[in-house]
């Protein structure tokens, strides 16, 4: 479940971004429309496989993670600044998801190669989501070029 939450709850940081104002240019705007597309394929199959493993259909799951959680970003409202910042938040996440998902020996033991493959996959798209997140906040970049305008009208 801990997996299916983080990857359920990028459908909400996604809705939230628009709300704060925190997309500024093409670049990130088609950065995390990519990356929402990705995230919820990803929560797409981890119901999948939840229906296989647990008792639950997969109307019931969404349902769970539903109401599992408050889709309140205060605890995370620090690094909500700007779209520089988002982006940061985002690389660093992504890194930390492909290292817990290195762990594979959940989905080994499933019994079905199936299940380690797919991981893989999804490893492999949170390690592009990372790589695009750094590259996209680079010294030069629009969304780099952003922050440090706004860093000197402060």
């Amino acid at each position: 479940m801990p997996e299916l939450y983080t990857e359920y709850d990028a459908r909400h940081l996604k809705k939230e971004l628009p709300v704060r104002n925190l997309i500024s240019t093409e670049e990130a705007a088609a950065f995390f429309d990519a990356w929402a597309a990705d995230e919820e394929r990803h929560a797409e199959g981890f119901i999948q496989i939840m229906e296989l493993v647990a008792d639950g259909s997969e109307k019931d799951l969404w349902e769970r993670l539903d109401a599992a959680r408050s889709h309140n970003f205060s605890a995370i409202n620090e690094y909500l600044k700007d779209e520089f910042s988002v982006m940061v938040v985002i690389a660093l996440d992504e890194m930390c998801t492909c290292h817990a998902y290195a762990a594979k020996g959940f989905y080994a033991g499933l019994g079905n190669d199936r299940f380690v493959r797919w991981l893989r996959e999804v490893t492999a798209d949170e390690a592009v989501h990372s790589m695009n997140a750094v590259t996209l906040s680079a010294p030069g970049t629009p969304i780099a070029s952003a922050k440090s305008a706004q860093s000197s009208t402060a």
